[in-house]
């Protein structure tokens, strides 16, 4: 939930805001303005998101290219539906009579109690996203942890939804349009660097090399991008065992 600034009540300056805050509320302003249509609690959600998901350069980016924001705004838009849909779906499994999920029923709990259950449904979060993309389970988390509750649990319960949830929030995360390469370049190195931290530069320059359409499922697919880094890496220590 995007918590819009608080400004001071004596009539004087604003209180300042920090990047996040700041950087929140023009974002939230201008998907109001562009997309009159769409509920508060939605473009809140959407916010909550892209804040969440993007990098500050990333973020200035979109309050900066109104093209490029309605393209997050869209995809973030069909990550919500898709997840709404698929919590309604009746041929999926169950999630609620998954196992512990007791532990999350807490409607009715007392406040400690409810934020104790928080927690642990947003740590389960976690930990089941960091299994599938371990290098950007935060800020693919961060986008998940403005779901529902209910959608929470049934992510959680339910591996096919967790691949699908974590496929669509990729698919936000990976940089589109014009000026991307740099930011998978950014991805890839954050890869690339847990592995051969020492020519870490070296190995993602040669990467770079790839078109952005190979670089983008590399990103998308952890196992086939750390056999590209190996296969870079085995062509560097060739090529300096001949000098």
């Amino acid at each position: 939930m995007v918590s819009l600034p608080k400004y001071s009540t004596s009539g004087m300056k604003p209180e300042l805001l920090d990047f996040e805050d700041a950087a929140g509320e023009h974002l939230f302003i201008k998907i109001t303005q562009s997309h009159p249509k769409l509920s508060q609690s939605m473009i809140e959600q959407i916010t909550g998101m892209m804040l969440n998901c993007g990098s500050n350069t990333e973020i200035l980016h979109m309050l900066q290219d109104d093209d490029f924001l309605q393209r997050r705004v869209e995809a973030a838009s069909k990550i919500l539906s898709e997840s709404s849909k698929s919590c309604d779906s009746p041929d999926k499994p169950e999630a609620d009579n998954a196992p512990g999920n007791d532990l999350y029923e807490a409607d009715n709990a007392p406040d400690d109690d409810l934020y104790e259950a928080v927690n642990a449904l947003d740590d389960d979060l976690y930990e089941a996203v960091e299994k599938l993309q371990p290098d950007f389970a935060p800020q693919i988390t961060g986008m998940l942890l403005e779901l529902s509750p209910s959608m929470k649990r049934r992510i959680v319960a339910c591996p096919m939804e967790l691949q699908e949830a974590v496929d669509r929030a990729m698919t936000m995360l990976v940089p589109q349009g014009e000026g991307g390469i740099s930011d998978l370049g950014e991805m890839v190195y954050e890869v690339v660097e847990t592995m051969y931290p020492q020519l870490a530069e070296k190995i993602t320059g040669m990467l770079l090399e790839l078109s952005k359409e190979e670089l983008t499922e590399l990103i998308r697919s952890r196992s086939r991008l750390q056999q590209k880094a190996q296969l870079a890496y085995k062509t560097l220590q060739e090529a300096s065992s001949t000098v």
